[in-house]
């Protein structure tokens, strides 16, 4: 807490605050695979990522080159972007984990840190519950 920066009437102020967890793999491929699915343009008829937890495998699905070059035509930045990352996504992201976060002895997930600092907020306006 930041003594000089908080008050009862502007909110409390946080500086070097730390926060950290892990992300599974499987989640990060979930998210992947949502917005990719959202990529008309590219025409997939199947997931773009499949990944095997138990050998930490993942495979690019489809034609790639193709479902880039229609979204690349579409002006379709995002999609033409995660797709043109595929490789690099199905590659190094089992090479990153170095958290087992069931207990098999077999890293699954993704640890990550950050530091933050937040200002102090003064909340009006708030109705009284019904």
């Amino acid at each position: 807490v930041d003594p000089a920066k908080s008050a009862l009437d502007t909110g409390v102020a946080l500086t070097s605050g730390k926060i950290g967890g892990y992300v599974k793999v499987t989640d990060i491929i979930d998210a992947v695979n949502v917005f990719a699915g959202t990529c008309d343009c590219a025409g997939f008829t199947e997931e773009l990522v499949t990944y095997d937890p138990a050998t930490t495998t993942a495979v690019c699905n489809g034609d790639l080159d193709a479902a880039k070059v229609a979204c690349d035509a579409a002006n379709e930045s995002s999609c033409s972007s995660i797709i043109s990352n595929c490789g690099l996504l199905t590659q190094g992201l089992p090479l990153f984990t170095d958290i087992d976060s069931d207990g098999d002895g077999t890293p699954d997930a993704l640890s990550l840190g950050a530091t933050f600092t937040a200002a102090g907020a003064k909340i009006n306006g708030i109705a009284a519950a019904m």
